[in-house]
């Protein structure tokens, strides 16, 4: 994570400078307007303090690279150098078949289900029942329905997580052969099967929440960059309209100020996506 609030705090610094010399650029034109008596001094200490205010925040992306680059050396062992890392790309959203489907059997590979399955397997339950009875099919789909995993399986009560979470299909094994397996399991067997149960479902629930959090954030990321592009197409041709009379020189500081915080909002956007796509991961493994 704090390798990609560095990328990401790059991006910023990046766009801030560029910012800043357009800005500087917009302030030497008003200068010389003023100089020509068309327009005044208050104009032009607007479009100072924009600027002003712009390499103020510069400041404050560049002190937080240093600390995050401080932050991973200190991880690594090693005294504070730069980071090599990599540009992050704003021109396109995240998208790999991996984040909309999940093979379900990933879910037995995390630390917590094994130590569950090994609880059911110390009671001399059937493991392998188990399994069918609360497994879905194969594999985690986002926007997949309703599961069927069946009620006559749950403890008390009869359906704790029936039609609660997404993209699951119905047990494996025949209903009534399940039935059969639990239904003369002793206190400790039902135990060790109700504690695996209630952790393969905090399993699933976490690796879907997951899931949908990248596909949230691929909209919302693409929704941003639309917005941005606008500001920007306005950008280009704001103060070229100031200048000639148009537009007021409000209407310019504004535009510019909304360009400025919806370009760090579109870079947070993409930060968090692959944030979303870490955390998959971790919930992947259990972590």
């Amino acid at each position: 994570l704090t390798y990609y609030d560095l990328v990401a705090k790059d991006m910023e610094l990046e766009f801030l400078k560029q910012t800043i010399e357009i800005q500087t650029n917009e302030l030497s034109v008003v200068k010389s307007q003023k100089a020509a008596g068309r327009t005044d001094e208050m104009v032009v200490k607007q479009f100072e303090a924009q600027l002003l205010d712009t390499r103020g925040i510069a400041l404050i992306v560049q002190q937080q690279i240093y600390e995050l680059e401080n932050r991973l050396n200190l991880l690594m062992g090693r005294y504070p150098q730069p980071i090599s890392r990599n540009k992050m790309n704003l021109g396109a959203s995240e998208s790999s078949p991996l984040y909309s489907t999940i093979p379900v059997d990933l879910i037995s590979n995390r630390a917590d289900i094994k130590q569950r399955e090994l609880l059911v397997q110390s009671t001399k339950a059937d493991l392998h029942a188990a399994k069918q009875a609360f497994y879905p099919s194969l594999q985690i789909n986002v926007g997949g329905g309703l599961n069927s995993f069946n009620p006559n399986f749950f403890l008390n009560p009869a359906s704790l997580a029936y039609n609660a979470l997404g993209g699951l299909s119905a047990p494996l094994l025949n209903r009534t052969a399940l039935m059969a397996e639990f239904k003369y399991a002793d206190a400790n067997q039902l135990e060790a099967i109700y504690q695996y149960q209630q952790g393969f479902i905090k399993a699933y629930t976490e690796i879907y929440n997951q899931m949908l959090a990248i596909q949230t954030f691929k909209q919302a990321f693409e929704l941003k960059l639309e917005e941005v592009n606008v500001l920007k197409y306005a950008n280009d041709i704001a103060f070229e309209l100031y200048v000639n009379g148009r537009i007021n020189y409000l209407e310019v500081l504004y535009l510019r100020k909304n360009t400025i915080r919806a370009q760090l909002e579109l870079i947070e956007s993409k930060k968090f996506s692959h944030f979303a796509i870490i955390s998959l991961f971790k919930s992947i493994g259990g972590i």
